[in-house]
């Protein structure tokens, strides 16, 4: 199972945690606020959100952590099919949308807010 490492008032913890349940993945968490030697042995750059893989492989940077976990569980992208839409995501990101592609319509929205995103 994963884990994810960190800490629920970073935008950047909450970024992967919609991730992880927009695509229905198993985890759990470590609420942490970094610091230490503990910390630096998850999180080898000190940054917050890290996660711990099903494989035990420590990740972190939110940008790395989304890539993998759109790479290991692929069933159900974060991105678009077709490729303008899939182009506007970066565009929608950096304007204030919460995560990059996988939130796609208002269902999807409410259903992660109600999951307690």
């Amino acid at each position: 199972m994963v884990t994810l490492h960190g800490f629920t008032s970073s935008n950047y913890y909450n970024i992967v945690k919609y991730v992880l349940l927009y695509k229905d993945i198993s985890f759990a968490e470590n609420i942490t606020y970094g610091g230490g030697d503990e910390w630096l042995s998850i999180s080898p750059v000190g940054k917050i959100p890290a996660i711990t893989t099903d494989e035990g492989v420590q990740l972190s940077e939110t940008t790395v952590i989304c890539e993998y976990l759109e790479e290991t569980y692929p069933d159900k992208p974060l991105f678009p099919d077709d490729r303008v839409s899939r182009a506007r995501v970066p565009a929608d990101h950096e304007s204030g949308g919460t995560v990059p592609g996988a939130i796609q319509s208002e269902p999807d929205r409410l259903r992660l807010f109600r999951q307690g995103g």
